[in-house]
């Protein structure tokens, strides 16, 4: 929804904007918020590093398990839904 109100309303503000202060200001502005931009995205911290002891099933006994659903009648409905 944002996105068609941005394609909506956008290029009606930026007329009326170069209409207010003129084409080169209003090319100025753009600018600047395009740094604000930048220096906001550069000040997000990377994220936390997963720890190391995740501990994952067994490949074969995670085949094993899924063909146990598919076995089955009642949960191989309930899945096909999702």
């Amino acid at each position: 929804m944002s996105q068609s109100l941005a394609n909506f309303a956008g290029p009606a503000l930026a007329g009326w904007l170069v209409q207010l202060v003129g084409a080169a200001a209003t090319l100025t502005l753009d600018a600047l918020s395009y740094l604000w931009s930048a220096l906001m995205v550069s000040l997000i911290s990377a994220a936390d590093e997963p720890p190391s002891s995740i501990k994952r099933p067994h490949p074969l006994r995670d085949i094993a398990s899924r063909r146990l659903v598919i076995l089955k009648k009642v949960l191989s409905s309930m899945t096909a839904l999702v």
